[in-house]
């Protein structure tokens, strides 16, 4: 079983202010294939228009529209058919074109005539450490009972026309709104005084990497910082509007259908501004509490059928650092510190490169890895790092944030 980082979030593309038209299989039956998940997100990979290049999309239900990043439809020839605006995690908005491809082809799945938003994706590449070239939407996704098996790293897009559910999974009920999944969900608080339920619509949203992403109207309402010991505050994740400001705590429980989760771990948005600002909303539900489950999203038959997996019990982690890193030009730098962690009693700052960990290059040891190395609290380690061509070791000792 694979070890899976707790990077802050990316919602890759969690709202399009455009009409989203939907893209059907040129033939039916079920499609299986193989997905690499890596830091959170799902990918698969995709060709366009019959072209020999492999691309690499995220399996975002969190989408309204599939995007295509602009620089990659120029390389395909593809020309724009329109102009929109597009949001995401984060405060800014972008003035995008809308692009047209006479095919899409994932593993043995074909589509003709699909449409994409020209969202600036290549930008999170930092963020996840390779490839980002594209996002499988709605428009394509809609069309079928997509089955996620996170435990096995296989993904079925199942033909509602000839496919019936024979398992015993919990089914729960799907309400879409602008193209989005929701489901009704929430937060149980109880101790010898009290017994509350704190209950919302939250997105379902395999393109988010922590487990849950709280808006900030729904945790003041319901007085959900008050339920966490720790709160930590500073960028809590990354999008294609920019980086997510807001707190991160540890939350009771949080229940789904027939499952609760213990003590999941909670960003909590500040953002006035994004598709996380939403009033309606009460958050997301992302990879974290997602991947403990068989998922299928049922489009046509509107549910969610969820069955736990082996990681169901597991304990929900969190960095033991207080950095994140990205890889720029073939390094790995700090784009953010947290205050009054390890790392920033180390007085490591935005834009540092970290060289070596205990002599082993971070260059080659990669994001991921890096991540699941500052994920031990009590863990004593070297760390080279270089700042305007200056290096200096330090040593740092790593602890429970929350």
């Amino acid at each position: 079983m694979k070890t899976r980082t707790n990077r802050a979030g990316i919602v890759a593309l969690a709202c399009l202010l455009i009409a989203s038209i939907h893209a059907g299989p040129t033939y039916g039956g079920d499609f299986e294939m193989s997905m690499e998940w890596r830091g959170g997100l799902i990918y698969l990979p995709v060709s366009i228009n019959g072209s020999e290049e492999t691309l690499s999309f995220i399996l975002d239900t969190g989408a309204m529209m599939s995007a295509l990043d602009p620089a990659v439809a120029a390389r395909l020839g593809l020309a724009a058919v329109g102009q929109a605006q597009v949001m995401g995690a984060g405060s800014e908005t972008h003035e995008i074109s809308i692009f047209q491809a006479a095919t899409l082809t994932i593993g043995d799945a074909s589509f003709e005539n699909v449409m994409f938003a020209g969202a600036p994706l290549a930008p999170l590449s930092i963020h996840t450490g390779g490839a980002l070239d594209g996002v499988l939407g709605y428009n394509v996704l809609s069309a079928f009972a997509v089955e996620i098996d996170y435990e096995n790293e296989r993904v079925t897009l199942h033909d509602p026309a000839d496919w019936t559910y024979e398992g015993d999974g919990d089914e729960v009920p799907l309400h879409f709104q602008h193209n989005l999944p929701f489901v009704y969900a929430g937060i149980e608080e109880e101790s010898d005084e009290v017994h509350k339920k704190h209950e919302g619509m939250f997105v379902l949203d395999t393109g988010a990497s922590p487990a849950l992403i709280v808006n900030e109207g729904f945790a003041e309402r319901n007085g959900l910082y008050a339920l966490s010991e720790t709160l930590i505050e500073g960028p809590t994740g990354f999008g294609i509007g920019g980086a997510v400001q807001g707190k991160v705590g540890r939350l009771p429980e949080f229940r789904i259908g027939a499952h609760a989760l213990e003590a999941p771990v909670a960003h909590f948005t500040i953002d006035t501004k994004g598709a996380l600002a939403y009033p309606d909303m009460a958050g997301v539900i992302g990879a974290k509490v997602l991947s403990r489950f068989l998922v299928i999203v049922d489009y046509p038959g509107a549910r969610l059928i969820l069955e736990p997996n082996e990681t169901m019990g597991d304990p929900f982690d969190y960095d033991a650092f207080g950095a994140h890193f990205v890889k720029r030009d073939g390094n790995i730098e700090i784009y953010a510190v947290l205050p009054g962690t390890p790392a920033a009693e180390c007085a490591l700052a935005e834009g540092d490169r970290l060289v070596t960990i205990d002599g082993r290059s971070a260059a080659e040891m990669g994001l991921e890895a890096i991540e699941e190395w500052f994920l031990v609290p009590d863990r004593t380690c070297a760390l080279e790092v270089e700042r305007d061509g200056e290096t200096r070791t330090i040593q740092v000792l790593t602890r429970k944030l929350l």
